[in-house]
């Protein structure tokens, strides 16, 4: 088993386009990728859990995520302006402790159909290109429910929501 103690910190690095951390299983505290200019990939594809939180923003040509092995995070998912986004693998998780947020991506499906608890709000907002978006386990949020300005949607999927703490907006 591979263990990451500590962080995954990339943040306004210029020159790299890949990030590639295959046998990585558990990061104990946050990943946080931010402002690569140049960064087209992220692969933590046998990444399982997060004792933090993961935040992907402002990766301006970002194309490609990799968290398909990815279950548990304890802390928040925000995966936000990243406009070349088309491809997040994030199928598998099932709970996330805190928020998840998925703004301005171009991501033709969002597939969270795992995902059934999160102990924050959940944003899926401006992902102009989405045409699903589905978390069809989900049934319980800590928060708000917002999902909206996703233009394409033909499919919203949370058909076992059952707990919503907060607002459930839908638009």
């Amino acid at each position: 088993m591979n263990v990451v103690v500590g962080s995954i910190l990339m943040v306004n690095i210029d020159g790299r386009e890949y990030l590639l951390i295959p046998n990585a299983t558990s990061v104990g505290l946050d990943v946080t990728l931010t402002g690569n200019d140049q960064l087209l990939v992220l692969d933590l594809g046998a990444l399982q859990s997060a004792g933090g939180s993961i935040t992907i923003s402002g990766n301006l040509v970002m194309e490609s995520v990799d968290l398909g092995s990815l279950t548990t995070v304890e802390g928040s998912l925000t995966v936000t302006d990243n406009p070349a986004l088309n491809a997040i693998l994030i199928s598998g998780v099932t709970s996330i402790g805190g928020d998840l947020t998925i703004i301005g991506t171009a991501a033709t499906v969002i597939d969270m159909s795992a995902l059934t608890t999160t102990g924050g709000d959940l944003v899926i907002s401006d992902n102009t290109s989405a045409t699903v978006v589905d978390m069809s386990a989900l049934t319980t949020t800590g928060g708000d429910l917002v999902i909206s300005d996703n233009n394409s949607a033909t499919v919203v999927d949370v058909s076992s929501l059952t707990d919503v703490s907060g607002n459930l907006t839908i638009e």
